[in-house]
């Protein structure tokens, strides 16, 4: 029973190598938690969630943050020529908002695993990424918004 138990956690660390994206570990956690009939495999998918899918939010919240301090450091994010610039750039920073949300309400599925210390610190670097971004379009990008259309009236 012990080799089967190690062939089993065997896979399943070998599937997490090959995922990408928090959706899909989300998905095959889901799938393997089903599977988990012993104890010792059950800890090990909890203890894989705590890692891989954990890990590929804290990767998805850095490369939103490093879009979003790209684009505004090239003054031009990448958006659409046709867009205005100032709601061009909202749209873009509110699109960075809807990918950190999709992937946040993928983590919340993970209903089956208990709590850690590794959510407590992915949903701190989220609730600030998020007010970051949500200050930026409602105060910053707005405000230089409105500065252009005072000029505009002079």
């Amino acid at each position: 029973m012990k080799g089967i138990e190690t062939f089993y956690t065997t896979i399943i660390a070998l599937t997490f190598k090959h995922v990408a994206t928090c959706s899909d570990a989300v998905e095959m956690l889901e799938n393997f938690q089903q599977l988990a009939k012993r104890s010792s495999i059950t800890e090990y998918v909890h203890q894989k969630a705590a890692q891989s899918v954990y890990n590929l939010f804290m990767l998805e919240i850095k490369e939103v943050e490093n879009q979003f301090d790209h684009g505004i450091s090239k003054r031009r994010p990448p958006m659409q020529v046709s867009q205005p610039h100032y709601g061009g750039l909202a749209i873009w920073a509110y699109s960075l908002i809807c990918r950190l949300d999709k992937a946040k309400q993928v983590i919340e599925n993970l209903y089956f695993i208990p709590k850690s210390a590794s959510i407590d610190e992915v949903n701190d670097k989220y609730n600030k990424l998020k007010q970051t971004l949500d200050h930026y379009i409602a105060n910053q990008n707005f405000k230089a918004w409105t500065e252009t259309l005072g000029d505009m009236n002079e």
